[in-house]
């Protein structure tokens, strides 16, 4: 795929506040750029050109035609949990790289069928899992790790 612009082009899949941190994000990054969003909710579209002062193409429950386009190589997906397995198979069927915010399946199946497409396209894919780096889990693991909370059977969060 030729990359337009010397960048990566970027497709986000929801408008909701999770897809507000990754279109903040991939505006940051010099080697990216937004090229279309794809949701339900054209108010929260609008607002985020609005908030971070840029534009690019949108759909409204369009993704399967956005992932046809030659300028996207990248899809994060930013959807409710139980579409995320279903989509990233088809961004990785397109040969798209996908960044898939947890949970990455709701079922196991959904899981295999998810690595059987991603192995087959050779496709780049990463999991948003910010959790791990949070200072209060990360001190919070190690007391676990040291004994320090004793013999945990259960726990809420």
């Amino acid at each position: 795929m030729p990359i337009k612009s010397g960048k990566l082009g970027v497709l986000v899949r929801g408008a909701g506040w999770v897809a507000g941190e990754h279109i903040q994000a991939f505006l940051k990054n010099p080697h990216t750029e937004i090229r279309h969003i794809d949701a339900r909710n054209e108010q929260k579209i609008e607002g985020y050109f609005k908030k971070f002062d840029f534009r690019c193409d949108t759909s409204c429950e369009q993704y399967e035609q956005a992932l046809k386009r030659k300028d996207i190589h990248i899809v994060t997906l930013c959807t409710i949990n139980h579409q995320h397995a279903r989509e990233a198979v088809l961004a990785a069927k397109h040969g798209k790289h996908v960044f898939i915010e947890k949970p990455i399946a709701i079922q196991a199946r959904e899981m295999a069928a998810l690595a059987r497409a991603l192995k087959a396209s050779q496709v780049k894919s990463a999991v948003g899992f910010v959790c791990h780096w949070y200072p209060r889990l990360i001190s919070i693991k190690r007391q676990v790790e040291q004994g320090a909370l004793g013999r945990i059977f259960y726990a809420h969060a």
